[in-house]
């Protein structure tokens, strides 16, 4: 098997010369069955056959580890540049990671309250937070401390769940809040307990209250007896304007607690509730109540 091919072919009775001989080994070619093919090619052309890397197909051929250019110690191979070009060794030094910074690579170490150890651990500095925001007698998940405040801590500590769930609890539950309907709302009173009517019948009385942006009226309870009534939605800027949400005109012979479902009246800048009671002709009166807020 020929391993390479003459620039120059003598046949017999050719004379020898300077320049033939020269051409001969000048002019010489590779053959293309000289090499193992596995990492190289040979490229035949005008100018005679040339050796080439192939490309990489696999994890056996192309170029080897062991054939790569020794570099220094704790170093990746990166283009360390914003622009295509070569490879060149990063030095990247204990506990360092390589960050982007847009023009190539910066090796640095995590800063500020956070530190990082060469396994991976993660270190937060004990000064990064106060520490009467941190008690050990409360555990959460994964290990998390936080603090256990009194219910009338309202601080900038951090909250364990045990209290959070204790404030949006407090008073109502599922996030509730009361507007009360006190007796003297719907005029003077004549007891300590209630409203008293004359007996004329179809005297009324109104009792308005506004609702807090980010709630919606969604309940009416009323003490009350012998009376009628009627849950409105009002506007501040039109008197004329009044919505029935809802109302009970159950005959009620004692004092009885009455709640009425009304369909919901969400706050705006100008909307408020009005509460109508009106009597009928007997000895009517009306204690307190409240009305029912959920946020929304």
């Amino acid at each position: 098997m020929a391993r390479f091919i003459t620039g120059n072919t003598f046949s017999t009775g050719n004379q020898v010369t300077a320049s033939s001989l020269n051409d001969a080994v000048n002019n010489a070619k590779i053959s293309t069955d000289s090499i193992d093919s596995t990492s190289f090619q040979i490229d035949t052309g005008s100018s005679g056959a040339k050796i080439q890397l192939k490309d990489s197909t696999g994890t056996s051929d192309g170029v080897t580890f062991s054939k790569l250019q020794q570099v220094a110690a704790n170093t990746v191979l990166v283009r360390d540049d914003n622009s295509t070009g070569s490879v060149s060794a990063k030095a990247v030094a204990d506990t360092q990671i390589l960050i982007g910074d847009g023009t190539g690579f910066t090796a640095a170490a995590l800063g500020g309250d956070v530190s990082m150890a060469n396994d991976g651990a993660v270190t937060i500095a004990a000064n990064a937070v106060e520490g009467s925001m941190i008690l050990s007698s409360t555990t959460l998940q994964d290990g998390v401390k936080c603090a256990d405040q009194t219910a009338s801590d309202n601080s900038t500590k951090i909250a364990n769940t045990k209290y959070v769930d204790a404030q949006v609890n407090l008073g109502t539950p599922n996030n509730r809040l009361r507007i009360k309907i006190l007796p003297r709302d719907f005029g003077d009173t004549s007891a300590h307990n209630g409203k008293k009517f004359t007996q004329t019948l179809g005297q009324t009385a109104v009792a308005s209250y506004d609702i807090p942006s980010g709630y919606k009226a969604t309940e009416v309870v009323l003490r009350n007896q012998r009376t009628d009534i009627t849950v409105y939605e009002s506007e501040i800027l039109d008197r004329t304007t009044a919505t029935s949400k809802g109302s009970d005109t159950t005959t009620r012979t004692s004092m009885t607690t009455t709640t009425i479902d009304i369909t919901d009246v969400t706050a705006t800048d100008t909307n408020y509730l009005s509460i109508q009671i009106t009597g009928d002709n007997n000895f009517c009166e009306v204690g307190g109540g409240y009305i029912t807020l959920v946020a929304v």
